[in-house]
């Protein structure tokens, strides 16, 4: 088959959970036995100088990428929430260069699949249609977005942000039900976001496709002497900057009393000054790393205070493949359906993350066996070649 894939970013560097979803299908297409093509957005807010990206995806076919300014304006934004029902997300990527590149792509190329990578890239649906009538239109969920909004509303303090935000899940919410049922498929992360989308389109039209990793770029890492934990992410998400406030606020005062042997580093790029600020005790709050693998080697405690956001959290995949020991909240080990206090550790308040260190402090050997079971669970249900060969074999069965 031959399956152009549309992104409205280029997802490289692979640091970030939405770079390294993206990862899956741009390796998994061709490993699976597809003609493949990229043909991304290069958005001002994600800018990467295509002269110098790698060799990351040696079974594609092409890359192309299309500069677009996605900057998010004061003026703008106003403007459209005063005039508009439209999601602001939603005009900022669109761009007359890129419905040009599409059309070019689709008349040249004439892929049998168009796999699009974000819901904000609905809007070139009709292109597609009116050039590759015949192509499958597929929809990769990584999350259902309107969640994420009614989330962040609820755990937002500030009456006009709180209003801005619930206004914006409204608008997402009807934007999604409207653009789901205009795609041959939709691939949702997780159980729970298809069970949302099949309110809206027939299960013969939903099949779920987990985040999956090559096992084998994750081999185990030893258990050092010495016991630190991390937590990794992209700060321009804004999920993760009130994951990282909440854990400083709230639960660092806990922990640095309950587990003081045990240092924890929040990092992630545009890390803001803010929340640098707030680092205290064992808790070290500083900006992007150069080398994740080497910033996470010496560190067997992966901590996911998320409270907000949805999909599936890539590095908590990453981490358990790696032999690591998980402490999230149920918000951030959403998706992976592990037995708590088996495959990893679920905390929702400050008081159980502190605890649940001092755990880990006491007992050792309790939480290297948690870690090699939670190795155990990703190499059952998210290894890459078995997941996307399956995937490609139901579309070419359609």
């Amino acid at each position: 088959m031959r399956v152009l894939i549309l992104t409205n970013r280029v997802p490289y560097p692979l640091n970030d959970g939405g770079a390294l979803g993206m990862d899956v299908f741009l390796k998994g297409y061709p490993e699976a036995g597809c003609t493949s093509r990229l043909l991304a957005m290069n958005t001002s807010r994600h800018f990467t100088d295509p002269a110098r990206l790698p060799a990351v995806w040696p079974g594609l076919e092409a890359i192309r990428t299309i500069p677009v300014n996605n900057d998010i304006k004061p003026i703008s934004l106003v403007r459209n929430w005063l005039l508009s029902r439209e999601p602001y997300h939603v005009t900022r990527f669109e761009s007359n260069a890129f419905s040009e590149a599409l059309q070019q792509e689709l008349q040249q190329f004439q892929p049998e699949v168009v796999h699009i990578e974000s819901p904000f890239l609905a809007s070139y649906l009709p292109t597609i249609r009116n050039i590759a009538p015949a192509a499958k239109a597929v929809f990769r969920m990584n999350n259902v977005e309107a969640e994420i909004w009614e989330r962040l509303a609820h755990e937002t303090a500030h009456p006009v942000k709180r209003r801005y935000l619930k206004n914006l899940s409204r608008r997402m919410a009807a934007y999604e039900q409207k653009i789901w049922p205009l795609f041959d498929w939709l691939l949702p992360v997780t159980a729970a976001d298809a069970t949302v989308a099949a309110r809206v389109v027939p299960e013969t039209r939903i099949q779920v496709v987990p985040f999956c990793i090559d096992l084998a770029a994750y081999p185990v890492q030893p258990w050092p002497l010495a016991l630190a934990g991390y937590h990794l992410a992209a700060m321009d998400w804004l999920p993760n900057v009130e994951a990282v406030r909440w854990f400083a606020e709230q639960v660092a005062p806990l922990v640095t009393q309950s587990a003081p042997e045990v240092p924890l580093t929040f990092a992630g790029r545009h890390m803001p000054e803010s929340l640098k600020a707030l680092a205290s005790g064992t808790i070290q709050i500083t900006g992007e790393v150069a080398d994740a693998q080497a910033f996470t080697a010496d560190k067997p405690i992966l901590v996911v205070p998320l409270r907000s956001g949805g999909g599936i959290r890539v590095k908590i995949l990453e981490a358990m493949a790696s032999g690591k020991l998980i402490i999230s909240t149920t918000v951030g080990m959403q998706g992976i359906p592990v037995v708590p206090g088996v495959q990893a550790l679920i905390a929702d308040s400050p008081e159980a993350f502190a605890q649940a260190l001092a755990r880990v402090v006491a007992e050792p050997l309790w939480a290297q066996t948690i870690a090699k079971a939670g190795r155990a669970f990703v190499e059952a249900h998210f290894d890459r070649s078995r997941i996307l060969a399956g995937w490609v074999d139901a579309l070419q069965k359609q």
